[in-house]
């Protein structure tokens, strides 16, 4: 397997090049969890693997808990299937709430006065109760327990580890919480060992050609249980050495071989780069990135490779996409790029469509 056909494969795996769904939740399922911090930004992550859904369907499937948005595997914001939530928080939460120990510490959170906070939390959100952060936080002061504005993000990450909150619908422009039994269903739970088979399955079939090293960083887990589910798995995948190192995938039972140009407005934090600890394969050598983390811009992706960056300014009735390169784009990339920034402003739902603005 060479390069080239490594990327070309990911683009296939990750539902880029061609995808049949239709709902925003099975996009989520199938990539296993999406990060979604910049909630925008993952909405169009989602979108651009599921053709024809705008920004406000996606809001939907969030308010209806046909998608979960909360703090899962890495200590940030995911986007995760009711019926994948429980198996995946029961093999990663523990490492979440290590994390979140020591400003639990920090901000007087101690185990007795957290288990009174966690209480308070179940009390206030039974009934399908929604309410957003700032809301739950004056709740709690009221009931006399005195929890900051600082303490009240690490109360929240901690009930979202124990499995009693998720994401509710918007208020408004805000996020809310609702109670997790009250969204997802109950399901029989699994073994450690089948948890950690089907998370790495779910990984190497969407994501893949990936390396051990990749899915220890994607999902959080030690080296010992990322090493243990890949070996449970290892015999469904295929394995390919590539520059010294060891990738594994699904073999795809469709054609990958597309040689069109292919052109993509990532959002920052999209699982194309933020799904993998080595990204040396999605640089060019010959084009020069200017330094610092990649993850937090919007990337330009052509043919599979990191190309430049991008922002959006939201007009009354349209969307002003500003490029800036790091090569020359060929005429025919150009002309996708422009079919791209018109289907973004679809997603968007602006009838003025968009403005594209090019510089080095």
């Amino acid at each position: 397997m060479t390069s080239t056909h490594l990327i070309h494969t990911r683009l296939h795996n990750q539902q880029l090049l061609t995808s049949f769904f239709t709902k925003p939740e099975e996009v989520v399922q199938w990539l296993g969890a999406v990060q979604a911090q910049d909630y925008a930004g993952a909405k169009w992550a989602i979108a651009q693997r599921c053709p024809a859904i705008t920004d406000k369907a996606i809001d939907a499937a969030l308010t209806d808990g046909r998608i979960i948005r909360t703090h899962i595997m890495r200590p940030t914001w995911h986007f995760v299937t009711p019926e994948d939530i429980q198996w995946i928080l029961a093999i990663t939460s523990h490492k979440v709430k290590a994390l979140n120990a020591p400003y639990c510490s920090k901000y007087g959170l101690e185990r007795p006065f957290m288990e009174r906070c966690l209480n308070h939390l179940q009390e206030t959100l039974t009934g399908n109760q929604q309410k957003t952060r700032p809301e739950l936080l004056l709740s709690l002061q009221e009931a006399g327990l005195s929890v900051t504005q600082e303490g009240i993000s690490h109360i929240m990450i901690q009930a979202e580890q124990e499995g009693i909150v998720c994401s509710g619908g918007l208020k408004g422009k805000h996020h809310t919480y609702r109670l997790l039994t009250e969204c997802a269903p109950f399901v029989n739970p699994l073994s450690k060992e089948e948890a950690l088979a089907k998370l790495s399955l779910r990984y190497f079939t969407s994501h893949g050609p990936a390396t051990l090293k990749d899915y220890i960083w994607w999902s959080g887990l030690s080296v010992t249980d990322a090493r243990k589910g890949l070996a449970l798995i290892q015999s469904n995948l295929v394995q390919e050495t590539i520059d010294n190192q060891t990738y594994w995938f699904a073999e795809s039972a469709s054609p990958i071989n597309d040689e069109s140009t292919k052109v993509y407005l990532l959002p920052n934090y999209d699982e194309y780069i933020v799904g993998y600890a080595n990204r040396e394969v999605l640089t060019d050598k010959q084009t020069q990135i200017p330094r610092g983390n990649i993850l937090f811009s919007n990337t330009l992706i052509v043919n599979g490779q990191i190309t430049g960056t991008w922002k959006r300014t939201l007009r009354k009735a349209s969307v002003q996409v500003d490029i800036t390169l790091f090569r020359s784009l060929k005429e025919n990339e150009e002309q996708s790029l422009h079919e791209v920034a018109r289907q973004y402003a679809s997603f968007l739902e602006l009838p003025e469509g968009y403005t594209l603005n090019i510089s080095r």
